[in-house]
């Protein structure tokens, strides 16, 4: 599968934290592992910049990754991200769904009541 420029600026800074994260390493032991600063780790994670290729190269030598273990780590945060989407879409689904039975049950109702108003109306004028 290849990846567009933009859908990797928006999964890197997911899959470096997942990667700091399997790699059993809070941000300061990251830090200190790696020569980079806590900040700029953060910012990375974060997405707020992107890392410089030397950074890069030093945040997987620190988290045990080479280049293609890193793209298994893309592959997997992009499913994850798409799964987390369709799964917010459903449930608004579900919602809107339910907001329209319940409508659609109200309605239904006041009918009935207009209904058998009418009903008592007609038969009391005969």
């Amino acid at each position: 599968m290849r990846f567009h420029a933009e859908l990797h600026k928006k999964l890197l800074p997911h899959a470096l934290k997942r990667a700091r994260e399997q790699a059993g390493l809070s941000i300061e032991e990251a830090a200190s592992r790696s020569g980079i600063s806590e900040l700029a780790l953060q910012n990375h994670e974060f997405g707020t910049h992107l890392p410089a290729m030397d950074c890069f190269l030093f945040e997987l030598q620190t988290y045990g990754l080479d280049f293609g273990r890193f793209h298994e780590l893309l592959l997997e945060v992009y499913s994850d991200l798409i799964d987390d989407d369709i799964s917010g879409r459903m449930n608004e689904l579900e919602t809107r769904l339910k907001a329209l039975e319940e409508a659609s049950t109200t309605a239904a109702r006041d009918v009935q009541e207009v209904g058998g108003k009418t009903d008592v109306a007609a038969k009391s004028s005969d």
